[in-house]
């Protein structure tokens, strides 16, 4: 036991209690006096004496925790050990001999190896694998000293200041520091300059580098050379690209957002000298959309997407969505916008999505036909080209009940007829059931225990039975029993799936909260709703509208039956009551005959508007309107080559939630997206190793040591990717700054 002075006062007498006392000598003994009697003594450094009487004094009650620790003046944690020592082991607990560890592990000769090793560059945890040693052991002999970390800091290092100044100061405008490049690019001696990184300190919102990999992955330069024309000057087209993603994970809004960012700064990012100004990035988008290029691309993404996970291919979503326009460039048609509860002049975009929430694709209607027809005529012929894994003729000829795909929609796409035809062509449908029903008796309902996409485990009460759905269709009937505190209704669905069970049905169904929640969030973080531009372009002559004066009529003839059924409600509800007189009579009588005349002219008025209104044609092509109500739709393809940039980062940070969630447990998919726009908006450091044709990316600490050990999980597990930065031939590699 290591020996040390006492924490009591010098020579003298201290008073511990009415009964306690002790006296220290001036030869260093310390004796406790029990009124005036002595008790105990020790020497003044003897520690494990003192301990013992602190235990004893306390544990026969002769003082208390708090007079000792006054009296000594130490902490009240070092008495509680002393009792719990005395308790476990007696007397001699305080004077047993303290263990010694087992053999060393980190010998002079094995942290030479270890030195070298990290002299090397290879990471530590790498190195303790190698060496069969735990990390945390080699990570003390760090902090301690016995070991070295190399320094990653280059003497070149630009602070964020320096940088500033240097923009400033470019002669060819904020930030345009690449004299040579952009001269060289002016008179068209480049097309694309590549990227070239230099040593950076603080460069903000730089975590974005970390959807790299998952960026590519998902195809965000994928098809861009083959299928969009560019004349590529100073920017490359991967460079615009990736700009684009980078800005909508950073939650920039929209291209005038990036008038606010240091344009010096994003171009770190980038490897140039600044970003693009967004009146040049307005003309490359207009340029890369022309001829239809965005759906073009997009349609070969969504294929490989598709491909890319046959396992889910077997089940699509298909909703529509609602895009509000507040301008005045064009008069659209008005939608009811059930998120609003009001018909506003918008577009319709109809999306399909995997069950986990994830995007395939999207088909923008600026006259909506409904979802029918979309489905119809747009959705199922690209999903017959595109779905993997269909079966071919032979196998459906032999099994008559087995489909190519599913789909699943809600009640907007309830059609017998719909159903009929798509099942011709072997695709099953599952949606709710339209309509009232009798209620099915409770002991044919059971438990099921059902495993959502998310991977949560509910329980439903479910039964099965075949309706004959529409007079033309043979279809199954699944029913799930509501919880008796929403009165035990029974929620309907139907399918034409006659292979998988009930289960699988309405485990399909109920997730189609997966594409509501997508469309919510890619609306609150990702601006979906947001306008590129304000071009406007012409609809086409054969597009079939509403007639505005059939709309008309018929919206006059709707308000006009709501009046008469209020007149007619009111002259049903008057009655005579109580004592009958003349004037009572004469006043009833009266009221009877006004509220009389109002529902015959009322009635006469409606009959003169529905022959009005079957006069009218419903339906008519856009050549076919008054050149009053002619009308342009909103620039699509800029709008498209958008959205598609968005879906891709939102699969890359989906793809990232899901690794961060199997590596951290305890965070949902919430918290995995929180953390992760925290990432995105942290700040870097940059430093490149060209010898090794390594890029750095280190990441600064996070707000918690939870967050930051998660970081640390993320970047060893994309670092191991090995992923190159296109177009640079450096690989990266993700790192926490030490």
């Amino acid at each position: 036991m290591p020996q040390m002075e006492l924490p009591i006062f010098p020579a003298g007498t201290t008073i511990i209690n009415r009964s306690l006392a002790l006296h220290r000598d001036l030869k260093g003994n310390v004796v406790y006096f029990y009124g005036h009697l002595p008790v105990f003594q020790h020497a003044k450094d003897d520690i494990c004496a003192h301990r013992l009487i602190m235990a004893q004094l306390y544990i026969n009650g002769t003082a208390k925790q708090t007079e000792l620790s006054k009296a000594f003046g130490i902490n009240v944690i070092v008495i509680k050990r002393a009792v719990a020592l005395y308790r476990d082991k007696g007397v001699s607990g305080f004077f047993e001999e303290k263990k010694r560890g087992g053999p060393q592990l980190l010998t002079p000769s094995v942290l030479e190896i270890i030195q070298e090793k990290l002299n090397e560059g290879i990471q530590v945890s790498d190195i303790a694998e190698e060496v069969k040693i735990k990390l945390d052991t080699i990570k003390k002999a760090i902090q301690d000293g016995r070991l070295k970390r190399p320094s990653k800091q280059p003497n070149d290092m630009m602070t964020k200041s320096e940088r500033s100044i240097k923009d400033a100061n470019a002669p060819l405008g904020m930030g345009a520091t690449d004299l040579l490049g952009r001269t060289a690019a002016k008179f068209g001696l480049v097309q694309g300059v590549k990227p070239e990184f230099i040593n950076c300190l603080d460069v903000p919102q730089g975590g974005v580098l970390l959807a790299l990999p998952a960026l590519l992955a998902n195809g965000l330069l994928d098809h861009t050379k083959d299928t969009f024309k560019m004349k590529e000057a100073f920017y490359s087209i991967f460079s615009l690209f990736m700009c684009m993603a980078f800005m909508a994970l950073a939650r920039i809004k929209s291209i005038e957002g990036m008038r606010h960012i240091a344009p010096g700064e994003w171009g770190k990012l980038l490897g140039l000298d600044r970003s693009p100004e967004p009146r040049c990035m307005r003309n490359k988008i207009r340029e890369l959309s022309k001829e239809n290029q965005p759906q073009k691309w997009s349609v070969k993404l969504s294929a490989d997407w598709l491909k890319g996970v046959p396992e889910e291919a077997g089940v699509l979503y298909v909703d529509g969505h609602v895009r509000v326009y507040h301008g005045s460039q064009t008069q659209l048609p008005r939608h009811y916008v059930f998120r609003q509860k009001l018909c506003l002049r918008a577009t319709t975009e109809y999306w399909v999505n995997t069950a986990t929430g994830n995007p395939v694709f999207f088909i923008t209607k600026a006259v909506d036909p409904g979802l029918i027809h979309v489905l119809e005529h747009d959705i199922i012929p690209r999903l017959l080209q595109d779905v993997p894994g269909q079966p071919d003729q032979k196998q459906l000829d032999e099994d008559k009940w087995l489909p190519r795909f599913s789909i699943v929609f809600d009640r907007e796409g309830y059609s017998p007829g719909l159903f009929k035809r798509l099942w011709e062509k072997r695709i099953a449908v599952q949606t709710y059931y339209k309509g009232t029903h009798e209620e099915w008796l409770q002991e044919e309902f059971s438990q099921h225990d059902v495993q959502l996409p998310s991977g949560e485990i509910v329980q439903y009460s479910l039964a099965e039975r075949g309706t004959y759905v529409g007079g033309c269709l043979w279809m199954r009937e699944i029913r799930k029993l509501k919880s008796s505190t929403r009165g035990g209704n029974q929620c309907s669905m139907i399918s034409t799936n006659f292979r998988d069970d009930l289960v699988a049905i309405s485990t399909a169904i109920f997730s189609r909260w997966s594409q509501e929640n997508y469309i919510k969030y890619m609306r609150e973080n990702f601006s979906l709703d947001r306008l590129i531009d304000y071009e406007t372009e012409s609809v086409q002559g054969n597009t079939r509208i509403i007639n505005p004066s059939y709309r008309k009529l018929d919206s006059e003839i709707k308000r006009n039956n709501s009046f008469l059924s209020k007149r007619k409600a009111k002259f049903g509800s008057i009655l005579l009551e109580g004592d009958i007189d003349q004037e009572k009579i004469e006043k009833h009588t009266e009221e009877k005959g006004v509220l009389l005349a109002e529902i015959q002219s009322l009635e006469a008025k409606l009959g003169l508007l529905k022959e009005k209104r079957k006069k009218e044609k419903k339906h008519i092509t856009v050549d076919e309107l008054p050149e009053q109500d002619r009308f342009e739709q909103l620039s699509q393809s800029g709008k498209h080559l958008i959205d598609t940039v968005k879906m891709i980062a939102y699969r890359a940070e989906t793809a990232m939630s899901n690794l961060l969630m199997s590596m951290a447990p305890d965070f949902d998919r919430n918290a995995t997206r929180t953390l992760l726009r925290e990432i995105y908006n942290n700040t870097v450091d940059l430093v490149v190793d060209e010898t090794n044709k390594v890029l750095r990316v280190r990441m600064h600490h996070l707000a918690t040591r939870g967050h930051d050990n998660a970081l640390r999980k993320l970047c060893e597990e994309l670092t191991a990717t090995e992923t190159e930065f296109p177009e640079s031939g450096l690989k990266m590699i993700y790192e926490l700054v030490e």
